[in-house]
C-alpha cells in the first residue's frame, strides 16, 4: 500500500497552477504505486490541494488517470453509449463506444506512443492494465450485471483491442482499411455473443 506524505500547510488555489500540479502529481504516485495503489487522497497531498479540488477538475480516479496518461478516453462518455444499447445489441453498444475513442486521430497516436513505450515503462503499463481493468471495464460490468460479468466485459474489451493492434499498428489487411461501420458490423454480433451468450460447460482439466 501507499504510504501516507507529510501534509504542508496552506493549500494551493484554484487555478490552472493547482490543476497542472495535480497532473503531475498523479503522474508520479501512478507510476510508483499503480492505478490500485495510488489514492485521491495522497495524490492531493502531494499537489497541495483539497481533494475536493481533483473531484471538480476530474470528477474521479479514472477521470484524473485518463488526463495524466493523456488517454483519449472519457469513462462516463463510453458508459452512457453503451448503456444506450439493448441488451441483443450490446455488442455494437460496447465496439461503437470503444472505437470512438480509439479510432481517431488522436487515438491513434496514443496508442502508436503506448505501444512504442511500454517495453521501457513496465510501471506505466501495469497503471494502465489496472486502470483498464478497474476504471474502465469494471464499470461496465457492474452496468451489466450478472455473473462473471467482469470476466465477459473483459475477454470482449482485449478481443476489441486486438483488432485495433491488427487496425492501427500493425496495419493488418482488410481490417486497417475496412470502413468503420463495416468493422462494427463484423464483431459485434462475437461481442454480444460474449457479453450476453451462455457460458461454455465446465470440463475437466484432467482429460
Amino acid at each position: 500500500m501507499e504510504p501516507n506524505t507529510q501534509r504542508r500547510r496552506g493549500r494551493r488555489p484554484a487555478g490552472q497552477d493547482a490543476k497542472s500540479a495535480i497532473v503531475a502529481a498523479a503522474r508520479d504516485r501512478f507510476a510508483e504505486f499503480g492505478y490500485s495503489g495510488a489514492s485521491v487522497r495522497s495524490i492531493a497531498r502531494a499537489a497541495d490541494v483539497d481533494p475536493a479540488l481533483i473531484r471538480h477538475y476530474f470528477r474521479d480516479k479514472a477521470g484524473l488517470f485518463a488526463a495524466a496518461s493523456d488517454l483519449p478516453v472519457a469513462r462516463d462518455d463510453l458508459l452512457a453509449e453503451f448503456e444506450s444499447y439493448p441488451r441483443d445489441r450490446l455488442g455494437e453498444g460496447l465496439a461503437r463506444a470503444f472505437f470512438a475513442v480509439w479510432d481517431t486521430p488522436k487515438g491513434h497516436e496514443r496508442l502508436r506512443v503506448l505501444i512504442a513505450t511500454a517495453p521501457g515503462e513496465p510501471q506505466t503499463l501495469r497503471a494502465l492494465s489496472q486502470f483498464a481493468s478497474l476504471g474502465i471495464l469494471g464499470a461496465i460490468g457492474q452496468s451489466l450485471g450478472g455473473d462473471n460479468a467482469h470476466l465477459r466485459v473483459t475477454l470482449a474489451g482485449t478481443h476489441l483491442m486486438g483488432v485495433m493492434l491488427g487496425r492501427v499498428i500493425l496495419g493488418i489487411e482488410p481490417i486497417a482499411s475496412l470502413p468503420l461501420d463495416r468493422l462494427v458490423a463484423w464483431v459485434s454480433p462475437g461481442l454480444t455473443r460474449l457479453l450476453t451468450g451462455p457460458e461454455p460447460p465446465q470440463t475437466d482439466a484432467r482429460r
